[in-house]
């Protein structure tokens, strides 16, 4: 498991600074090596992380153009880009659904994701575009679920023992909070058992009632700080800094993406390499 989290989150953050060197010098070499890692998630079935890399890269390219205005046609290719990523996610999620379950049917086909979100016969009469609605399920369930729960844990006392889960849980990541502590999951409701993403405001809610997104929301703004206090704008790990942050913010419509060790230790390695720069005086070559 150590292992596995160290490879997946050098891999996320190796790949973004690849791409952040390739908009930065252009050289054609470095787009290959960053297409070449792009295809480890994807052999490896790893959709979430393929979705990590990819908002992350479109920060990085949002970032890097910010002192020159993007040109319309660069407009409309990445309205395309995104229009297909969000194709093919469905695509990949209609493979692994249909494959679990075994029922013979084809990539395009969205019956088993249409039957949980209950789609209308509007959707359905529509099966070339279905695959969209594993997006249109995953942006909105979660907002859903957060208020679900706000409904019904309206009524909340900060506690010794609320705060310790909320710490526990919120804010360390879980390969640590696992070994560290005794499991204390902080149990939240669904409105329906298969639709999981709750945004990393939910749990805390719960246990602390509004008190605990602010701290979350406080967590967020100590990170940018520790951001741009260890890998200042200068350093070339910045904006791979920075793109990580805005992606685990991004994915925290679904998750607490802070404390899952698979994306939220990636932003550690933007301040590591930006200190060992520091301390040896040049820059590190990672290519």
């Amino acid at each position: 498991p150590t292992f596995h989290i160290l490879f997946i989150t050098f891999l996320n953050f190796y790949t973004l600074n690849l791409f952040h060197k390739f908009i930065s010098t252009r050289k054609k070499m470095l787009l290959i090596y960053y297409l070449i890692c792009n295809t480890i998630p994807i052999l490896m079935y790893y959709r979430s992380l393929s979705v990590f890399i990819f908002i992350g890269s479109l920060f990085i390219f949002l970032f890097s153009n910010e002192k020159r205005r993007i040109k319309n046609k660069t407009k409309i290719q990445l309205v395309l880009l995104v229009t297909v990523f969000f194709y093919l996610f469905g695509i990949l999620g209609n493979i692994r659904v249909n494959s679990q379950i075994q029922n013979g049917k084809s990539a395009f086909d969205s019956e088993v994701i249409l039957n949980v979100g209950r789609a209308s016969d509007n959707v359905r009469d529509h099966e070339l575009l279905s695959p969209f609605f594993w997006t249109y399920l995953y942006s909105t369930v979660s907002l859903a679920n957060f208020q679900y729960n706000i409904d019904r844990h309206s009524n909340n006392n900060i506690q010794l023992d609320s705060f310790m889960k909320f710490f526990k849980n919120e804010l360390i990541y879980d390969f640590l909070s696992k070994r560290l502590w005794t499991e204390e999951k902080i149990n939240h409701d669904l409105i329906r058992d298969d639709l999981t993403t709750i945004t990393m405001f939910t749990n805390s809610y719960i246990a602390l009632g509004w008190f605990g997104p602010l701290l979350i929301f406080a967590h967020i703004i100590f990170l940018f700080l520790v951001l741009i206090f260890f890998s200042p704008k200068e350093n070339d790990y910045f904006v791979t800094g920075l793109a990580i942050l805005c992606s685990l913010i991004l994915l925290g419509t679904f998750e607490n993406m802070f404390t899952y060790s698979a994306f939220g230790f990636t932003f550690i390695y933007p301040i590591i390499f930006a200190q060992l720069n520091k301390l040896k005086g040049k820059r590190i070559k990672l290519n």
